[in-house]
């Protein structure tokens, strides 16, 4: 399994302060996925930063993204169609092995099967966002997702593998 993650708004607020249980959600991310990477609309000047005193310190020592995409000049339309994923990385990503968590759901309007959703982090200490998704995701070995929290209705459909 595969995990696309936004980063302004989802793992960040817009003071570079990272969400709540951050380093808990990477940490199982990176130990339960094959493939955890970035795909933001923040230009590469405004993501390292936020890699180096943000993000790095809080992930497994010796693991890095699979791939870090960001906004390239003024091109920015909002939407993040996973099928440009799939076609960079045709051996590695496709629709029934990948996952985005974005807090806007038009960016992944054309994929919503393969989105959790999650909340604007604007700053509220008491964000439990990560909690609330790692808790809805059942690992029964890795990197396979074989349950879910069935009290919700579920925000991807996925076949379930063993």
């Amino acid at each position: 399994m595969n995990i696309i993650l936004d980063l302004d708004g989802t793992l960040i607020n817009e003071k570079m302060e990272p969400r709540p249980y951050l380093k808990v959600f990477l940490h199982t991310l990176f130990s339960r996925f094959q493939n955890v990477s970035i795909w933001t609309f923040a230009t590469i000047e405004w993501f390292y930063p936020v890699f180096e005193r943000v993000l790095k310190p809080l992930m497994p020592e010796g693991k890095t993204f699979h791939f870090v995409r960001c906004r390239i000049g003024q091109y920015n339309t909002g939407i993040k169609p996973l099928t440009e994923v799939y076609g960079r990385f045709p051996n590695i990503y496709n629709a029934k092995n990948t996952l985005i968590v974005d807090n806007t759901p038009y960016t992944y309007s054309q994929n919503p099967q393969n989105a959790i959703p999650i909340s604007t982090f604007t700053g509220n200490p008491f964000d439990k966002e990560f909690l609330r998704i790692l808790n809805k995701l059942s690992f029964v070995g890795t990197p396979f997702i074989s349950q879910y929290d069935k009290k919700e209705p579920r925000p991807f459909s996925f076949e379930l593998y063993r």
